[in-house]
């Protein structure tokens, strides 16, 4: 998958609801995503309700990404309590500019 930014600033990314919703529960969750791009602020990975736009758990990591090669970024998430429900969702979004693009490896992250 592509993430083009175009032109202009703003908040960005992409969420996956999962097939059936994603059930968070008040423990570790650990996962990594890989970038090309030359981007250098930082990505945020949260689990957050569909509904409210609670935040039942998120972090920031902070880009390591160059242009022409993969560069794994690692994340873990806590949730400090279980959610009411499975209408939840897991996104990674960022800070755009002008010049952002960033592209997930072999495109295999499902988008919402």
């Amino acid at each position: 998958m592509n993430v083009a930014t175009g032109i202009g600033n703003g908040i960005v990314g992409f969420a996956n609801s999962g097939y059936w919703g994603i059930n968070v529960k008040a423990q570790k969750y650990t996962g990594s995503f890989y970038v090309k791009g030359s981007y250098t602020g930082a990505f945020t990975v949260s689990l957050q309700s569909n509904l409210t736009n609670e935040a039942f758990a998120s972090t920031q990591i902070n880009s390591n990404s160059t242009p022409n090669q993969w560069v794994q970024h690692k994340f873990t998430l806590t949730p400090e309590k279980d959610a009411p429900n499975v209408n939840n969702t897991f996104a990674i979004t960022f800070e755009s500019s002008v010049s952002s693009f960033l592209s997930t490896f072999e495109n295999a992250v499902e988008t919402d």
